[in-house]
């Protein structure tokens, strides 16, 4: 009976313990994201031109998503053309390509001023998801947001994986 009460005790100590190492973790996920979204914004304040942002914004998306693609694409004066900056497989393109926007879901995501999210392509979608790229398979799951300046969509941020349900 000693036993049991002592285990008794214990129990409820214990699992105390175990939910303030689980809350510790989740507090501890959430400051490092919000220390790589500072240091994200303290990098991008001192970039002065497009190529130097690409790359700044590649290589910290690309340390916490799958980015097997990853593209920003800005939106031309003639608000029917998009200029896309990517990368694929983290080579970077040495220019941009300038499409003209279509029905896809970058392009949906900026029209909407909304995030997409799709983590399963349909079988039949053999669109691009971003600029062009001969000699690779489509991408499977993608994650995109708009640029937005006011309450303009200025163009859009998207990372790509070549497996399905690679985002959340």
């Amino acid at each position: 009976e000693r036993d049991l009460a002592l285990v008794n005790i214990i129990g409820p100590h214990s699992a105390m313990m175990i939910e303030n190492a689980l809350l510790y973790e989740e507090v501890k996920r959430a400051s490092d994201r919000l220390a790589l979204v500072n240091d994200i914004g303290i990098e991008l304040a001192s970039l002065t031109n497009i190529t130097s942002l690409f790359r700044q914004v590649q290589l910290h998306v690309a340390s916490v998503l799958t980015a097997d693609r990853f593209c920003i694409g800005l939106l031309l004066p003639d608000g029917a053309s998009i200029e896309y900056h990517y990368a694929i497989d983290d080579v970077i393109a040495e220019q941009p390509v300038t499409l003209k926007l279509h029905n896809g879901p970058l392009a949906r995501c900026m029209h909407d001023k909304k995030s997409v999210l799709i983590n399963k392509r349909e079988s039949r979608d053999k669109r691009d998801w971003f600029p062009p790229a001969s000699g690779i398979e489509p991408s499977q799951s993608l994650l995109a947001a708009p640029i937005i300046v006011g309450n303009r969509a200025i163009g859009v941020i998207s990372t790509q994986s070549d497996t399905h349900s690679s985002y959340t």
